[in-house]
């Protein structure tokens, strides 16, 4: 959880409805994300919660609705201005590059002008958050740990240097002491000022980081409030956190 949070929304939607061609997945979802706050969303599988990310970060465009970054309206940008305006999403799965090497898979997180200007900078940032990256720079990313992977995968977001990073499942697939080590970088990223979006099945360990939470069940929005507050939700406690 961030200890300074600025009261300013960086990111909101507006009652998106999208989806999949004629398949509607998204029914009207409305959230705010303020400067310098991690959010989560949790819910279980089918949900949602990665079609909401894949909307903000353009890879689907809403029905109906809007997505405001600032003064900037994204549901009607390209996705190509929607990464250079810092918005970045990190895709469950890490998607990374595996017959290129590690340096070489962060390079392409650079392609935004401005990250190509301050290229050496972010990859100094990068190695100093995840020291084992510099270890295998010059490793495929094909042969990488799952935990290197996800490292891997966040560093290139970072290296778009993004206001906003949106995470899908950074845990997913890890042993608990490698997640730990993940959710220990986001914490370190928030408290550099980072604005983080985060989808995690771990809802426990989500709300525990997260300033403020929604539960997204069937398209839709049924509960929001402060990470602490779902934590302690009856109804969250049954549902999500098997207690």
């Amino acid at each position: 959880m961030c200890t300074w949070v600025s009261p300013i929304p960086s990111l909101q939607i507006e009652n998106v409805i999208a989806g999949y061609g004629d398949i509607r997945v998204l029914w009207g979802i409305s959230l705010i994300v303020n400067q310098g706050q991690i959010v989560s969303l949790i819910g279980s599988n089918g949900a949602g919660k990665t079609t909401t990310l894949k909307t903000i970060a353009g890879l689907l465009r809403p029905k109906s609705g809007r997505i405001l970054f600032g003064d900037q309206v994204l549901s009607e940008m390209p996705i190509e201005k929607i990464v250079e305006s810092g918005v970045v999403y990190v895709p469950e799965g890490r998607g990374i590059f595996a017959d290129m090497s590690v340096e070489e898979n962060l390079q392409m997180g650079s392609y935004p002008k401005h990250a190509r200007l301050h290229h050496s900078k972010s990859l100094r940032n990068v190695y100093s958050l995840f020291p084992k990256l510099e270890t295998r720079r010059k490793q495929l990313g094909g042969t990488l740990s799952g935990g290197e992977a996800q490292m891997l995968a966040i560093g290139r977001g970072l290296m778009s240097m993004p206001k906003i990073l949106m995470l899908d499942e950074p845990s997913g697939g890890l042993s608990p002491i490698v997640a730990d080590s993940i959710f220990a970088a986001i914490e370190k990223l928030c408290e550099a000022g980072m604005t983080i979006l985060i989808v995690e099945q771990d809802a426990g360990r989500a709300l525990k980081l997260s300033d403020s939470a929604y539960v997204v069940e069937n398209g839709r929005i049924t509960l929001e409030g402060k990470g602490s507050e779902l934590f302690n939700n009856e109804y969250v406690k049954k549902a999500y956190l098997g207690m």
